[in-house]
């Protein structure tokens, strides 16, 4: 068990942002001078179209698995928070709050991260915010009306917020290593990397009214085989998921009974 840290000066704060997104960084820029605590802006990748796919992206991969290629702004975002991870690492600090640049803060947001690196000895990542609602666990109170929680189906999705200790970012880096599923789905495969992921719940960001910048999806039409081939592959890794699931369930039960 790591020793509690109980202040911010061991997080650090990284915000990814795209340089020409002059709005969003703005907002940003304020929300966290506002609050008063050091903070990183780093800037997001953009992949160049006419360079071809990144040696990492393991296209074959990818299309046994899903309709379409990965959008060239998921490759950004993948290569983005890999980036930021590596810049944390880089860093003496034991713990790094991973922004995007499109959150809006909550007002207990600073209150609340003091928290949770008071208790950073019970989680490895901790997300502040989540695309969908998700059937969840209570594990301890963190400040106010916010619960950690652990997801017992699914993770939420999303990379909006969260934060991570040292050795939760070397593990991704470990497991994004090859790039198949866009950042956030290759985050939420804990049966794989076996990270305690953990949420924040209520979340203490949301998502701000600003446009995507990853383009819309074009769906490659596969052949007979081709679909049953992927359907397989999902099958075989939802399979995965769901013995992870009954064994995190299960153990949670047995925990109560006992």
């Amino acid at each position: 068990m790591q020793p509690e840290i109980n202040n911010l000066n061991s997080l650090l704060i990284i915000c990814i942002s795209l340089s020409d997104q002059h709005s969003r960084r703005a907002l940003m820029t304020k929300q966290l001078n506002d609050i008063g605590i050091p903070f990183k802006i780093m800037d997001a990748i953009r992949p160049n179209p006419n360079q071809g796919w990144p040696e990492a992206y393991d296209q074959k991969l990818r299309l046994k698995y899903a309709p379409s290629d990965l959008r060239l702004g998921e490759i950004g975002c993948y290569q983005s928070h890999q980036k930021s991870w590596q810049l944390f690492l880089e860093s003496d600090n034991k713990l790094c709050c991973i922004l995007e640049d499109d959150v809006i803060l909550h007002n207990d947001f600073l209150t609340s991260v003091k928290s949770l690196c008071a208790a950073s000895d019970s989680w490895d990542l901790v997300r502040l915010y989540g695309i969908f609602p998700r059937s969840s666990k209570k594990l301890e109170h963190v400040h106010g009306d916010h619960y950690l929680v652990d997801y017992l189906v699914k993770q939420p999705n999303g990379t909006q917020g969260y934060i991570v200790n040292r050795g939760a970012a070397k593990t991704l880096l470990e497991h994004t290593s090859k790039m198949i599923y866009a950042i956030d789905e290759a985050i939420d495969r804990e049966w794989e990397h076996r990270l305690r992921m953990r949420g924040l719940e209520p979340a203490i960001l949301s998502q701000g009214d600003f446009s995507s910048t990853i383009e819309k999806r074009v769906h490659n039409k596969k052949s007979f085989w081709g679909r049953f081939y992927r359907e397989y592959f999902r099958m075989q890794s939802n399979l995965s998921k769901q013995a992870w699931s009954c064994r995190k369930r299960l153990r949670y039960f047995l925990h109560e009974i006992i």
